[in-house]
C-alpha cells in the first residue's frame, strides 16, 4: 500500500499532524489535570521519574540510584537509556524530555503505516478486492493518528509507547514471514529484534495485546 518515497511522505505528514495534535489538544488537556506534568510535545507523570532520575544520578554521583544515595535496582535502566543519551548531550531535562516525546511519537507513527499496511496485505489474502484493502488500510491511518490514547502514551516519558510501537512493528514483519516465501529470513530476524525489544520495554504489552 505505502512504500519508498510514498511511505515517506505520509509519514512526515502524519507525524507532523500527530505533533500538532500533542502539542495543541493533548497536553492542554492534561494540563487541566496536572498542570506542572508536561511540556510543549511530553508528559511527565506516574512512574516518569524512576526511569530517568537514576541516569541523572549516574552524570551526578557516579551511581545508578534515584535518590542518588542507594543503589537502585527496581525499574530495567535501558527503558530509560533515550533519555539519557539525549540528556548527555543537552543536560537539561525539559529539552531532553520534549527530545525523547518526539522520537517516540515518530516511532509511534512508523507503526501506524506499518500497521496500515499490514490491515491492508491481510485484506488482500483474505481475497478481498483492492479497493477494500486500500478503503480499510486509510480508515485505519486515521483513526489511528486521531487517537488520543496513542499520543499520550507516545508522549509520555514511559516505556508504554514505545512498548506498543515495537510489539505493532513485529506483528508486521511476523506475518511477512509467515505468508511470504522472499525474504523470509529478512522477516523472521526483524520479527525477532522488535519482539526482544517489546520484552524490554514493556513486557506487560504482549500479554496486554493478547487479551484484549
Amino acid at each position: 500500500m505505502l512504500r519508498g518515497k510514498y511511505f515517506i511522505l505520509v509519514l512526515i505528514i502524519l507525524f507532523i499532524v500527530r505533533l500538532l495534535l500533542q502539542s495543541q489538544l493533548v497536553i492542554p488537556l492534561n494540563r487541566l489535570i496536572m498542570p506542572k506534568a508536561s511540556g510543549l510535545f511530553f508528559i511527565f507523570m506516574g512512574d516518569a521519574p524512576a526511569y530517568v532520575n537514576p541516569w541523572k544520578n549516574v552524570l551526578r554521583v557516579g551511581i545508578y540510584s534515584e535518590d542518588g544515595v542507594h543503589p537502585t535496582a527496581n525499574r530495567m535502566p535501558y527503558t530509560g537509556l533515550p533519555f539519557f543519551l539525549v540528556y548527555l548531550l543537552v543536560r537539561d531535562d525539559v529539552i531532553a524530555y520534549n527530545v525523547v516525546a518526539t522520537l517516540q511519537i515518530l516511532l509511534g507513527t512508523i507503526a501506524i503505516l506499518f500497521m496500515a499496511n499490514l490491515s491492508y496485505k491481510v485484506c488482500l489474502d483474505t481475497g478481498q478486492s483492492k479497493k477494500i484493502a486500500l478503503i480499510s488500510g486509510i480508515i485505519y491511518i486515521i483513526l489511528a493518528t486521531l487517537s488520543l490514547t496513542n499520543l499520550f502514551l507516545d508522549g509520555n516519558i514511559l516505556p508504554d509507547g514505545p512498548g506498543t510501537s515495537f510489539l505493532a512493528l513485529f506483528i508486521f514483519h511476523y506475518y511477512e514471514y509467515l505468508s511470504t516465501t522472499q525474504k523470509r529470513h529478512l522477516s523472521l530476524i526483524l520479527s525477532s529484534i522488535f519482539l526482544a525489544l517489546t520484552c524490554l520495554w514493556r513486557p506487560y504489552t504482549i500479554s496486554c495485546e493478547i487479551y484484549s
